[in-house]
């Protein structure tokens, strides 16, 4: 705790003159991805009510990604006439910076706090959400898929936070392009191509061949990196040792020896326009995705609906991830506790709850309960089912990759940081196309040693 007030202290001077607005996102902002800079903008929340008085309680979340806010607005509007729920839009860039601001000056702290899994770590350490598992929560961490639980509890083990969404992710796929380059459509033929990395690197070999420069397997290098990082996940920090090697290597040298084979990869820098671009333009055949993947990267990128239908979705060689995602706490000091967890168990706790969220958005939930019985949501189509010809990728996702993922690192004060080197290692491979794996392993261990000089970095 010493070291998040002194991290704190420290922010708020550099921007104690800042953040008089926040950063508004794009509507379709996913979890997992950067938000592209926009507008600066604040929702002025109206005063709370006393519920005493039959007044309403005013609840502020600052999240991004309007179109779930709006969703969850209409329906609490509906469902708690007592709860006047306002929301800020927070680009997840400045979602932290913000934040600790706010704890600074002890002003317009939300009530509600949401975290993108690449603030997770930093956001627990500084101790402010509510422990749902004591009184007068009482919530039973038995209801969720256990490889969840590490990426929702804090230092001391307790659980701070539910999921918004539960990531397990593979791959989407232009059902055009595999048909017109190899003859080949549906979901279980297309992941022959490929089943292992072997069959990855021989499918990319040919289709350099037949398709010649300008088509690539995946959207770029970066891409391929959090895959296979995701993939390889185990417990690296232990106390003020933080282990890159053991974490990283076997990710990063099967990343060059794909990219050494030949194999076409995009040049695409993550959540640039022509990272964006790729989703339309025929370039690219594989793309990773996870459920909130269609709303927030197909949808979003096809105003014109031109590739409505043409999807499909398969497993990714070497098995499934988890891709981003967001989470959901109580601060402690809000005012009206009693009422955040009713939005919170209402939306990430009751079947009723987040079957909304699931027909108009496309996201699935990390509780048990949600995929239970022959009347389970799962089994239903969502909005956007129609883009992927008939394939319900999220029981495709549940019964494929969702049962037996591998489960999320457990979050410690280093793992925003050390989230935050990974992404920029992976540009410089994307930026280097000689860099090496041994190379990339040095510049992560210190840009690392250089944000936190008192960590063990090896």
């Amino acid at each position: 705790m010493k070291k998040s007030i002194a991290k704190l202290l420290a922010l708020v001077m550099a921007v104690s003159f800042l953040l008089c607005a926040c950063a508004q996102p794009n509507a379709d902002d996913q979890p997992g991805q950067e938000s592209p800079s926009g507008s600066q903008t604040t929702l002025a929340p109206s005063d709370a009510g006393n519920p005493d008085n039959g007044e309403k309680v005013t609840i502020v979340e600052w999240s991004q990604g309007e179109k779930i806010l709006k969703l969850k607005q209409e329906i609490i509007a509906e469902k708690f006439p007592n709860i006047d729920y306002q929301y800020v839009l927070v680009n997840n860039n400045d979602y932290l910076t913000k934040l600790q601001s706010a704890l600074a000056t002890g002003t317009d702290v939300p009530d509600i706090i949401t975290v993108e899994i690449t603030n997770r770590g930093a956001v627990f350490d500084l101790d402010i959400l509510e422990n749902l598992e004591a009184a007068p929560y009482n919530y039973d961490r038995n209801e969720l898929f256990d490889a969840v639980i590490p990426a929702l509890t804090n230092s001391r083990g307790e659980l701070v936070s539910l999921d918004n969404q539960f990531c397990p992710s593979g791959f989407a796929y232009n059902r055009e392009l595999t048909k017109k380059y190899f003859g080949v459509e549906e979901p279980d033929d297309v992941f022959a191509l490929v089943k292992d990395w072997d069959s990855f690197i021989a499918t990319g070999l040919k289709l350099k061949e037949v398709a010649g420069d300008g088509v690539y397997m995946m959207q770029g290098m970066f891409d391929l990196l959090e895959l296979l990082v995701g993939q390889s996940t185990h417990e690296f920090i232990d106390g003020d040792t933080i282990d890159v090697t053991g974490r990283y290597r076997e990710a990063f040298e099967m990343a060059c020896k794909i990219r050494d084979a030949g194999v076409p990869l995009g040049n695409n820098e993550k959540n640039s326009t022509t990272w964006n671009a790729a989703y339309t333009d025929g370039s690219v055949l594989f793309f990773n995705h996870a459920s909130w993947s269609t709303n927030s990267c197909i949808a979003s990128n096809d105003k014109e609906q031109t590739t409505m239908g043409q999807w499909g979705f398969c497993m990714a060689p070497g098995g499934g991830w988890m891709n981003g995602g967001t989470s959901i706490g109580i601060y402690k000091d809000s005012p009206h506790k009693d009422e955040v967890w009713q939005i919170i168990q209402y939306f990430q706790g009751s079947v009723e709850g987040y079957e909304a969220i699931y027909d108009r958005i496309g996201w699935i939930p990390s509780f048990e309960a949600f995929y239970e019985g022959d009347d389970a949501p799962i089994n239903n189509d969502f909005l956007y089912s129609n883009w992927f010809g008939g394939q319900n990728i999220c029981k495709y996702i549940y019964d494929n990759i969702g049962v037996g993922i591998a489960p999320y690192e457990s979050l410690s004060t280093y793992s925003t940081v050390v989230t935050e080197c990974f992404k920029d290692t992976a540009l410089q491979f994307l930026i280097n196309p000689q860099m090496t794996a041994d190379e990339g392993l040095r510049y992560m261990i210190q840009s690392i040693q250089m944000q936190e000089p008192n960590a063990t970095v090896k």
